[in-house]
């Protein structure tokens, strides 16, 4: 089977997916649809590639080696932020030991903080690494 990936032609970043060939039918000016065999979805969606990276099933990172994936800036923007994905992540890194960055709750926050503008989609994928 195939998956068709909506993807933002400009970022690369993954709007939606679908099994549905008729999401061809329906592409508005600004995106693309990306074909993906079914066996290769799996690991993280790339947007420079256009790609899923395939990587470990697990990845366990203390908090601390989570923490230092964040460059100065974004730690700053996350704490001063008053979105409430910001500080939902904040508290999240305040009371877990370890985050397993194969997760899709943890792939979901950091795309949450990217929804919100505090982390560019490079970023997500770079520190989910």
């Amino acid at each position: 089977m195939t998956h068709y990936i909506y993807v933002e032609s400009a970022t690369g970043r993954n709007i939606s997916q679908t099994s549905d060939p008729d999401v061809l039918n329906r592409i508005r000016p600004g995106y693309e649809v990306v074909q993906v065999p079914d066996e290769d979805i799996k690991g993280l969606w790339n947007p420079t590639t256009k790609s899923f990276d395939t990587r470990p099933k697990t990845q366990k990172l203390s908090t601390h080696e989570l923490l230092t994936r964040f460059n100065a800036a974004e730690i700053e923007a996350l704490v001063d932020s008053a979105e409430t994905k910001a500080k939902a992540f904040v508290f999240i890194m305040s009371v877990r030991k370890f985050f397993d960055t194969f997760d899709p709750e943890v792939i979901a926050m950091l795309n949450g903080l990217e929804s919100v503008g505090l982390l560019k989609a490079v970023r997500v994928t770079e520190i989910l690494r």
